[in-house]
């Protein structure tokens, strides 16, 4: 689930390059921003990814649990 992300996204690019910018040239951190950069960005898309998969599984446990509720009810 994590590793496939951002697989396919081609604007990605763009929102990379607008951070990237911010970090090396307004912030002066020169090379080290730009691998700080791709440092914070996989570690928000990873959270971000496994909240979404929390939500799902809860989700789908809701619905299990009522439905097997109604089997059990019959």
């Amino acid at each position: 689930m994590v590793n496939g992300i951002l697989t396919g996204e081609g604007d990605t690019k763009r929102a990379m390059f607008q951070v990237s910018y911010l970090f090396v040239f307004v912030l002066g951190l020169g090379l080290n921003g730009f691998w700080l950069e791709i440092l914070c960005g996989n570690i928000m898309a990873k959270a971000i990814t496994f909240l979404w998969g929390l939500s799902v599984t809860n989700c789908l446990k809701l619905q299990f649990d009522s439905k097997l509720k109604e089997a059990k009810s019959i």
